[in-house]
């Protein structure tokens, strides 16, 4: 088996198969086992104290490389789009002026917001340690040694993925958030996650640690933006994972909008471990890059604890959009809710799949799942994939029958459609901003009678 030591050497030469040669598992491996390891080479020493964890996450991603469509779950992604081209490292961007206030253009202000930025995954400005009311928000190179983000970082995200593999061995800086014991946070944090082109294929790995306290209540929005670009940049790949720890009773509504340029690539990875009582309110919007990929975990680990996992997208073109949502509920009397809705133009495609878990133990367990879809053209093509397991020993949950029916809406058109998932979105400022795409969507494609695929548990 292929490892790799402290010094940053590779244990074995062999390559790992099933990978496309001159691609991106090749341009890794080269910084993986360089002279001293890129792990090895923190850019602020602060970073050195994740050397273990980096040395770890390297040795699984050159064992066993990168997903290909042989895995059902990728079947459906483009994944050679991403594993085909040699991306290399996100140089640190040189220049910021003007960077403010294009953001203030592109992304919406929110109300009463605090605004935090990672441009290719580095915190601007670097060594960032900054307080938002009762809510402390710093570095990871800066957090370093902290008792909390030692103890819980990479606990929840799963380096047997690969693309978290690779993000956790080649992440420069990141984010560590903490909401105290007791915070009630008024304010939305929105963190906005820059992707800046080149003229070579160039790759960012932003992370993101998020620890809410027991009885705190907070929002985080993160929003993914890609540079302007000009006609000689070449693709970029945002690789990002976000881990969320929920301590008993803790309250915390995330939101995720994706709206990177077209010549972009996005795969991310949420991570949700909740406590107790808790409650973990989860929305998601995709809307730009050539093909984006979401994978959104939850550990639902406490008694009486719940989620809500909201998700609205709009694919044109040739967009491909998967998303990949679980739910394991491991403690009685917890619930979760999964409801996602979008639309599909052109020859884009969108899949859904949704994946509950009850284990032993877990009994009164609800869970519910929905997805909508519309289709705008003959070409484009939406697919549904629930998924359910039961401990068989697990008694009194509600989730033993699955319903699937397709129906057509009426003539009332896209925004109408959307209505509901618009309206689940309370800060106004975004719900108002994601309203006028949509119009935009509806002017192109008006629609009279799309077809809608319905999946639920009840």
């Amino acid at each position: 088996m292929q490892g790799v030591d402290e010094n940053g050497a590779q244990a074995s030469g062999r390559r790992c198969r099933g990978q496309p040669p001159g691609g991106l598992y090749d341009a890794a491996a080269v910084l993986l086992r360089r002279s001293g390891g890129y792990w090895m080479r923190p850019v602020s020493p602060g970073m050195a104290s994740f050397a273990a964890l980096r040395r770890a996450a390297a040795s699984r991603f050159l064992e066993q490389g990168l997903p290909t469509r042989a895995e059902r779950s990728w079947r459906l992604w483009p994944i050679e789009a991403v594993t085909r081209v040699p991306f290399g490292l996100a140089p640190p961007l040189a220049v910021y002026a003007g960077l403010g206030s294009w953001l203030c253009e592109v992304v919406p202000t929110l109300d009463g917001e605090r605004r935090v930025a990672l441009v290719d995954g580095r915190p601007i400005p670097e060594g960032l340690i900054y307080m938002a009311g009762d809510m402390e928000i710093r570095s990871l190179a800066q957090a370093a040694g902290a008792a909390e983000l030692d103890e819980q970082f990479g606990r929840c995200a799963d380096i047997q993925q690969g693309f978290v593999a690779l993000n956790t061995a080649l992440f420069s800086d990141g984010l560590f958030i903490l909401i105290p014991r007791g915070a009630i946070v008024d304010e939305p944090l929105h963190v906005i996650v820059v992707a800046a082109a080149a003229s070579t294929p160039s790759m960012s790995h932003p992370r993101i640690l998020v620890i809410a306290g027991a009885s705190s209540t907070a929002t985080i929005v993160e929003t993914f933006v890609g540079l302007p670009k000009g006609e000689g940049d070449a693709p970029t790949l945002t690789n990002a994972v976000t881990e969320v720890m929920l301590g008993e009773g803790a309250t915390l509504d995330h939101l995720r909008v994706q709206d990177e340029w077209a010549g972009g690539y996005h795969v991310g990875a949420v991570s949700v471990r909740q406590s107790g009582g808790s409650r973990y309110r989860s929305q998601v919007v995709s809307l730009g890059s050539a093909a984006s990929r979401l994978d959104l975990d939850v550990l639902v680990d406490g008694l009486g604890a719940e989620c809500v996992l909201d998700g609205l997208w709009l694919a044109g073109g040739r967009q491909r959009f998967d998303h990949r949502l679980q739910v394991v509920h491991a403690r009685p009397r917890t619930r979760s809710l999964l409801r996602y809705v979008g639309v599909a133009g052109d020859a884009a495609r969108s899949v859904i799949g949704g994946r509950v878990d009850v284990r032993r133990g877990a009994a009164g367990a609800e869970a519910r799942l929905e997805t909508r879809g519309v289709l705008l053209s003959r070409e484009a093509r939406v697919d549904a994939r629930p998924s359910l397991e039961v401990d068989v020993e697990t008694e009194e949950a509600s989730i033993a029958r699955l319903q699937e029916e397709t129906l057509c809406l009426g003539g009332d058109g896209i925004e109408e459609f959307l209505k509901g998932a618009l309206d689940r979105i309370d800060l106004l400022p975004l719900r108002k901003h994601l309203a006028s795409r949509i119009l935009k969507v509806g002017d192109t494609h008006p629609v009279r009678k799309p077809a809608i695929t319905k999946t639920f548990w009840g």
